[in-house]
């Protein structure tokens, strides 16, 4: 298994914060429920500060936790991507970024240098 670089973390956290930030207007405009336009908004929130967190910090660790991190990270982005391409409800795609935070948060926790 290669081992991913800073780089590399970097951009799959910018991924995920990047298609939940170009599809929030949508989100929003379909959302059924306060509660709905809450965690869409709370979800992306989340996902600008692990990526505003991680590149303060450079995500220099290494190790096997910090390669689990990434590869959950680069699953859970793809899950996200996928929902979204598939046109997936909107609670799945809500569902889906949540998803998306836990995992880059975790990342970002685990390849921090500041940690």
């Amino acid at each position: 298994m290669d081992t991913s670089t800073p780089e590399d973390r970097l951009a799959v956290i910018l991924k995920a914060y990047s298609i939940a930030r170009d599809q929030q207007d949508n989100d929003i405009a379909q959302a059924e429920s306060d509660a709905q336009a809450d965690a869409i908004r709370s979800n992306l929130a989340s996902l600008q500060l692990a990526y505003l967190r991680a590149e303060r910090s450079q995500l220099n660790a290494n190790g096997a936790a910090v390669e689990a991190a990434y590869q959950s990270a680069e699953t859970a982005t793809a899950q996200v991507a996928r929902a979204y391409r598939k046109g997936a409800a909107l609670a799945d795609r809500i569902r889906a970024v949540a998803g998306a935070v836990t995992a880059v948060a975790s990342l970002t926790a685990k390849a921090s240098a500041l940690a």
